[in-house]
Protein backbone atom coordinates (compact mmCIF):
# COMPACT_ATOMS: atom_id res chain seq x y z
CA UNK A 1 0.00 0.00 0.00
CA UNK A 2 1.63 3.07 -1.27
CA UNK A 3 1.94 5.90 2.08
CA UNK A 4 -0.01 9.15 1.47
CA UNK A 5 2.72 11.95 0.34
CA UNK A 6 2.61 15.13 3.62
CA UNK A 7 3.00 18.30 1.97
CA UNK A 8 2.65 21.20 3.54
CA UNK A 9 -0.58 23.29 2.88
CA UNK A 10 -0.25 27.04 2.71
CA UNK A 11 -3.45 28.64 4.12
CA UNK A 12 -3.48 31.20 2.09
CA UNK A 13 -5.04 29.15 -0.66
CA UNK A 14 -7.79 28.46 1.79
CA UNK A 15 -10.32 31.07 2.84
CA UNK A 16 -12.84 28.29 4.36
CA UNK A 17 -11.98 24.64 5.60
CA UNK A 18 -14.59 21.60 6.50
CA UNK A 19 -15.96 20.38 9.91
CA UNK A 20 -14.75 16.46 9.72
CA UNK A 21 -17.68 16.33 12.04
CA UNK A 22 -20.91 18.31 11.14
CA UNK A 23 -19.53 18.76 7.74
CA UNK A 24 -20.24 22.91 8.21
CA UNK A 25 -17.99 25.31 7.04
CA UNK A 26 -15.51 27.32 9.52
CA UNK A 27 -12.62 29.96 9.01
CA UNK A 28 -9.15 28.86 8.21
CA UNK A 29 -8.19 30.29 11.94
CA UNK A 30 -11.24 28.43 13.89
CA UNK A 31 -10.19 26.05 16.83
CA UNK A 32 -13.59 24.86 17.23
CA UNK A 33 -16.72 24.53 15.25
CA UNK A 34 -19.42 27.20 15.54
CA UNK A 35 -22.15 24.33 14.85
CA UNK A 36 -21.22 21.01 16.84
CA UNK A 37 -18.61 22.65 19.65
CA UNK A 38 -15.63 20.36 18.44
CA UNK A 39 -12.10 21.17 18.43
CA UNK A 40 -10.57 20.97 14.66
CA UNK A 41 -7.34 21.28 13.43
CA UNK A 42 -5.29 22.89 10.60
CA UNK A 43 -6.84 22.90 7.32
CA UNK A 44 -5.85 19.77 5.46
CA UNK A 45 -4.77 19.74 1.66
CA UNK A 46 -8.27 18.57 0.86
CA UNK A 47 -9.76 21.56 2.53
CA UNK A 48 -11.26 19.41 5.50
CA UNK A 49 -10.00 20.46 8.89
CA UNK A 50 -7.93 17.75 10.79
CA UNK A 51 -9.36 15.70 13.70
CA UNK A 52 -7.42 16.42 17.07
CA UNK A 53 -7.09 14.13 19.52
CA UNK A 54 -8.22 14.03 22.91
CA UNK A 55 -5.55 12.97 24.90
CA UNK A 56 -7.46 13.72 28.48
CA UNK A 57 -10.18 10.70 27.24
CA UNK A 58 -7.74 8.60 26.55
CA UNK A 59 -5.29 8.58 30.12
CA UNK A 60 -8.71 8.62 31.51
CA UNK A 61 -9.94 5.60 29.99
CA UNK A 62 -6.33 4.01 30.52
CA UNK A 63 -6.96 4.64 34.43
CA UNK A 64 -9.73 2.87 34.66
CA UNK A 65 -8.55 -0.01 33.16
CA UNK A 66 -5.28 -0.15 34.99
CA UNK A 67 -7.97 0.79 38.53
CA UNK A 68 -9.80 -1.73 37.28
CA UNK A 69 -7.14 -4.83 36.63
CA UNK A 70 -5.93 -3.82 40.27
CA UNK A 71 -8.97 -4.11 41.36
CA UNK A 72 -9.75 -7.50 40.23
CA UNK A 73 -6.23 -8.83 41.13
CA UNK A 74 -6.65 -7.45 44.65
CA UNK A 75 -10.52 -8.69 44.74
CA UNK A 76 -9.41 -12.60 42.98
CA UNK A 77 -5.96 -13.37 42.58
CA UNK A 78 -4.18 -12.61 45.53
Amino acid sequence: MAKKKKTKVDLKTFTVKKCPYCYSHLAVNANRCDRCGKRVGPVESSGWAKKTVDWKAYVTAAAAVTLFLVYFWWAFMR
